[in-house]
């Protein structure tokens, strides 16, 4: 009761008549706070609220914020706060709003729902004429009604993670509306890719819908992944040219090919993905939501009795599935069958698909226990935003189909396997958004530009400046709006159209020659003639596979050579590579194009430090230190980017295979990949730079995680949750971090406790200050170290 009194001299005592009780545990309302009639914020978040009453009785609130509670039923007082501007009811449980509450609230301006179990959209809301935010992110909301358009004020509008097909046009026809997004909805009306444009995009869409006529547009995505050697671009190709197809194994595909095949009433754009783990850094990239993923499985290669061999050739593609698209379609084919006997087919069949059940079931039941965890915490309201993305994993839902054996040297076979296909594409139930509703005009500009690929006004490498391209297909009342395929976030490609389906056909003979599983063997092949021409000899060349070979790194000298060695004879591709590659500054296309998708990281001169400042000098028990697990793995690559993010934030590191090194003020921040079965996870420790220095420390390791966050939001499907080790090194205890909220990103702690005792060995240790100002990380520069070592190495003589 102390803690309410304190809080209501606060707010007698407070001007803004502010009263703020979050994180008190609450469960009811505290009857002092309806003696309040003054109060004109009242703060509740991240209680144990289930029901709240007598809210009338605080007639004057401006603001109200029980976001992070447990309430089922709307507050029905809430229509008698005639002065409510703000109203958070966020990370609730609320499955309806009863009508006629909203309609009292004629001043609202803020409201966030997002996150609760609403399955129709407010009936009321547009009484709100002065709403100008609106959050209904993650519920279950399946129509927009038009009524919405009557919120004249309405600037930021979100209904992300729904279950949403189509948009209501009226909302985008003029208004305020300047934010808006619905990603991962079934939508069809208008597409993906027209809603990833932005405003601007969709409102082209909805114009051309209202001047124009409409098609159906029956395209679907299919993704052939699989292991190396599977039988992909086998049957992929078969398919594309309606015949059978032999692919010899030194042409096996490199990076990404692209084709198409067209049925009677579906067209199926093919992406053919190599399987080589040296290429999956770019996959991800590619790999959509909404696509069809087949799964090519060598059934000759499979044993039933090798754990391993379901893992690289099943359980690893699933995995990465589950993490980046988990609410697709994936459709498992064995090949090989030719060279199998019968009864050795249907045991393979019968293995894999127990095999992937089980991968799914032991997701769910991990997902579920960590929840169960979460939720039995003493304090478990300040684990709110882990139980929301944790229930939010739940409700994905990987559908795997039954597998399909095939004879790939048979096309017959492969015709009766796509007519498999072509029956599920066909079932609504399974593909919701198969067919897309689309402006005639799009399919024009489609069209006119196919044509103009045919014709030699078009570069064979198909990128084409957008006021040119506008040009060439002189069709009326055609403007940018209609081509949402070029990179305008890359400054010197803003202007660019690539007339392929992806940047990656347009550059793919570059970038298959620099992003490939051969590439050692390419270095150690460039010809001394090659070399000379661009002031290059030997021992530059030795240097380049040595750090290749310790680092993962390569020159950009290096790059250049490559790809001029391997365009001889390729004369039409000399003008684009040029362009592409840019000089030994790094400052091509194609550079800004991988940088942009954080595939590599530019090396850039440093400023060097003293030698000692450089050694990482070993793990110690005086290190800051804590973890980051993921569930179910840290995805291929991910570690990275996380890296190359860091890198291109903080000048002064070092990078090694699994580990980073990076340096700031003095401060010491080391990142290491352990990616085990089971136990998957990015480690950071940090050494300060003296004594007292425990802030500055924990500032450098929440930029690290600040940037891991940011990356994981690529891979929906992907938890992760960060833990403490207790500092003493004899007990194997770990601390759950609770959530981190924006308002905490704000303020020194992240909870109240500045000392913590574990509840294992009575160890007390200091709590993390969470301290975001990214100006105080950045700034400190040093020389990059060239050492074959890893960094905590404390024999190296070679650092610079």
């Amino acid at each position: 009761m102390a803690g309410r009194v304190e809080q209501k001299q606060t707010a007698e005592q407070n001007p803004e008549q502010v009263v703020d009780l979050s994180r008190q545990r609450l469960k009811v309302l505290p009857a002092d706070i309806l003696k309040m009639p003054y109060i004109s914020q009242l703060i509740l978040d991240r209680n144990r609220l289930k029901n709240v009453t007598d809210l009338r009785k605080l007639s004057n609130l401006k603001t109200l914020i029980m976001s992070k509670n447990e309430l089922v039923d709307f507050p029905s007082d809430i229509g008698a706060l005639r002065h409510l501007e703000k109203l958070h009811l966020n990370q609730n449980k609320i499955q309806q709003i009863p009508e006629g509450i909203l309609s009292q609230l004629p001043r609202l301006k803020q409201l966030k729902l997002n996150n609760n179990r609403l399955t129709d959209f407010p009936g009321d809301l547009a009484c709100c004429k002065e709403l100008e935010y609106l959050n209904l992110s993650h519920n279950l909301v399946e129509e927009i009604p038009e009524t919405v358009a009557a919120l004249g004020k309405l600037e930021e509008f979100y209904v992300d993670n729904n279950k949403l097909c189509k948009l209501p046009c009226a909302l985008f026809d003029g208004g305020c509306l300047r934010k808006f997004t619905a990603r991962a909805n079934p939508l069809r009306e208008p597409p993906d890719e027209v809603c990833a444009g932005g405003l601007q995009q969709i409102r082209s869409y909805f114009k051309q819908l209202q001047t124009n006529e409409s098609f159906e547009d029956k395209r679907v995505k299919t993704m052939f992944l699989g292991a190396s050697m599977a039988g992909k671009s086998t049957l992929c190709k078969s398919l594309t040219k309606r015949e059978l197809v032999t692919i010899a194994e030194n042409d096996r595909t490199i990076g990404i090919e692209i084709n198409e095949f067209q049925t009677d009433d579906f067209s199926f754009l093919c992406w053919d993905f190599a399987g080589q783990l040296e290429y999956y850094l770019t996959h991800h990239v590619f790999i959509t939501p909404q696509a069809l993923v087949i799964l090519v499985i060598d059934l000759h290669r499979y044993r039933t009795d090798d754990k391993d061999s379901f893992k690289e050739q099943v359980g690893f593609w699933i995995n990465n599935i589950l993490m980046r698209v988990p609410d697709s379609i994936v459709l498992p084919i064995g090949s090989h069958i030719d060279l199998c006997d019968k009864d050795e087919v249907q045991n393979k069949k019968k293995d894999i698909e127990e095999k992937i059940l089980e991968v799914l079931t032991e997701r769910e039941e991990n997902l579920k226990q960590r929840l169960d965890k979460l939720k039995q915490k003493a304090q478990c309201e300040l684990y709110s935003d882990q139980v929301n993305k944790l229930c939010d994993l739940a409700e994905y839902s990987l559908k795997v189909l039954d597998l399909i054996p095939i004879d790939c040297t048979r096309y017959d076979a492969i015709i009766e396997a796509w007519l498999q296909i072509l029956k599920s594409v066909r079932n609504k139930d399974i593909f919701r958004n198969a067919v897309r509703k689309l402006p005639v005009t799009y399919k024009k500009v489609e069209d006119a530009i196919m044509d103009l690929i045919k014709t030699p006004d078009v570069p064979v490498h198909g990128a084409v400046d957008l006021d040119e391209l506008l040009r060439m297909i002189n069709l009326h009342n055609i403007d940018s709006q209609q081509l949402i395929v070029w990179y305008q976030e890359v400054q010197t490609l803003e202007r660019i159209v690539f007339l392929k389906p992806s940047f990656l056909i347009t550059l793919s003979l570059l970038f298959q020659m620099i992003v490939r599983h051969d590439l050692l063997q390419q270095l150690n092949n460039i010809p001394a003639k090659h070399m000379k021409k661009e002031s290059a000899f030997k021992p530059d060349k030795q240097k380049w596979i040595n750090d290749f070979q310790a680092k993962a790194t390569l020159h950009h000298k290096a790059i250049i050579i490559l790809v001029k060695h391997q365009l001889n004879g390729k004369e039409d591709l000399h003008d684009i590579a040029e362009d592409m590659l840019g000089d030994e500054k790094g400052n091509g296309k194609l550079f800004q194009i991988l940088e942009y998708f954080d595939i590599c990281l530019s090396s850039k001169p440093r400023l060097m430090q003293r030698r000692s400042q450089k050694k990482w000098n070993g793990d110690s028990n005086d290190d800051l230190h804590t973890q980051a697990f993921f569930l179910p793995e840290i995805p291929q690559g991910f570690f990275h980017r996380v890296i190359i993010k860091l890198c291109n934030f903080i000048y002064s590191h070092w990078v090694g295979k699994e580990r980073c090194l990076l340096v700031c003020n003095g401060r010491k921040l080391l990142l290491k990949e352990h990616n085990e079965e089971a136990n998957s996870y990015i480690e950071f420790r940090c050494k300060g730079n003296g004594e007292n220095d425990f802030e500055g420390q924990w500032c450098l390791i929440m930029t690290a995680i600040q940037k891991v966050e940011k990356l994981i939001e690529e891979w929906p499907g992907l938890h992760y949750s960060l833990k403490t080790p207790c500092r003493n090194h004899d007990c194997e205890h770990y601390f759950d971090w609770p959530d981190l909220d924006e308002k905490e990103k704000d303020i020194e702690q992240t909870s109240e406790e500045k000392i913590k005792t574990c509840e294992n060995c009575g160890e007390n240790f200091q709590t993390e200050p969470v301290v975001l100002h990214e100006s105080r990380v950045a700034g400190s520069e040093w020389g990059d170290c060239r050492c074959k070592e890893p960094p905590d190495s404390t024999e190296c003589p070679q650092h610079l």
